[in-house]
């Protein structure tokens, strides 16, 4: 009988060939790939063999945080033994002026992780070694929605050409995103005359407001927004 582990590699080769056969990103494979092999160590290994549940389990939980990055990740997935998902998630690109509401944000975040139908793209989470722009605007184009945090002073300096917040918006605009501006504590919707016009389009989107108080509210407030983002897909 064939082992587990044995299985296992012939499965990840299975994968690489037909992801690099079919003109997709043969590193970030390659690396999963690595990534699952290197996490069988002897002593893990007795456990796998024994328990085939245990090996579906681990590769399970070695995917799931990478799944916004895997272009065909379903394919990945039941290739793996892992898969088919019966419902793909929602991909998120949250973006935000860290300045004022990388708190609130996190706190949001923490939300949205405990239902499956979504996967976020953070960027104090998701952003590794490397050049940092290519790695957002990657995120953006892949994404399902682009949600637009909004804070008083979020969009004051959008009118600087290399400001961050207005080159996400421009890349999210460029790939014809849904865009989701989400209005923070009582932020009043941007108009057209304050905005560059590269970003002008923004205000197309039907914003949603967030409120923090009283304390029920964030509750509320993310319960609506996780709603709102999922009809937007």
């Amino acid at each position: 009988m064939t082992s587990p582990v044995h299985q296992l590699s012939t499965r990840i080769a299975t994968v690489m060939a037909t992801h690099l056969r079919d003109g997709g990103g043969g590193p970030l494979v390659g690396e999963l790939a690595q990534e699952l092999l290197n996490s069988l160590s002897a002593e893990n290994r007795q456990v796998l063999l024994a328990d085939a549940g245990h090996l579906q389990e681990r590769l399970a939980q070695l995917l799931l945080p990478r799944l916004y990055q895997v272009k065909y990740r379903d394919r990945v997935m039941k290739a793996l033994g892992v898969g088919p998902r019966g419902d793909q998630p929602t991909r998120l690109f949250f973006s935000y002026r860290r300045s004022e509401a990388v708190q609130l944000v996190a706190r949001i975040v923490d939300r949205f992780k405990t239902r499956p139908q979504f996967a976020i793209f953070f960027d104090q989470n998701n952003l590794t070694a490397g050049p940092f722009p290519q790695q957002l605007e990657r995120a953006i184009r892949l994404c399902d929605v682009f949600v637009l945090f909004l804070a008083p002073e979020t969009l004051k300096r959008t009118h600087e050409p290399d400001d961050w917040i207005r080159r996400e918006i421009e890349t999210a605009l460029g790939a014809q995103k849904p865009i989701v501006p989400v209005l923070l504590d009582g932020r009043a919707f941007p108009s057209v005359s304050e905005l560059p016009a590269s970003i002008a389009a923004m205000t197309q989107f039907n914003g949603r407001r967030f409120n923090t108080d009283p304390p029920n509210a964030f509750e509320d407030s993310v319960n609506d927004l996780q709603s709102w983002v999922k009809m937007r897909r």
